[in-house]
């Protein structure tokens, strides 16, 4: 579909497809970036849990500074990550609630409002020219 032919012809119709682009932009980018950094996150997760389970003293005697550095690093990246994917759950729902919301709103002002008279003007007219 060539975007000038889109039916926003009048507002309503125009609030309805605007709830419905949001809507998909939730659906088609979102959520699969969640599940991107959800498979991550395990990852990073194995990784510190696999060092956490060590005795402290254990992991300064076996492994050098650099790698307790890493480690360190690791368990801070982990933490912004876990920040990172609560911070788009939130805005992946908030995309999805509002734009079901204008779809809804859309829609239904547009069939109210505009489709209905039209159509009692179409069945008036029917009636009038047999």
């Amino acid at each position: 579909m060539n975007i000038d032919n889109l039916p926003v012809d009048n507002l309503y119709k125009f609030i309805a497809l605007s709830g419905l682009v949001l809507t998909l932009f939730s659906f088609f980018y979102v959520e699969p970036l969640l599940r991107e950094q959800s498979v991550e996150i395990a990852k990073l997760n194995a990784e510190v849990g696999f060092y956490k389970s060590k005795n402290p003293e254990e992991i300064k005697s076996t492994y050098t500074i650099e790698k307790q550095v890493e480690i360190e690093i690791r368990i801070a990246e982990l933490k912004e990550r876990n920040l990172q994917i609560k911070e788009l759950n939130s805005d992946a729902k908030t995309f999805l609630y509002f734009g079901g919301f204008l779809m809804l709103l859309g829609f239904n002002l547009w069939y109210l409002l505009v489709q209905r008279p039209k159509d009692k003007i179409l069945k008036n007219e029917a009636k009038n020219n047999p």
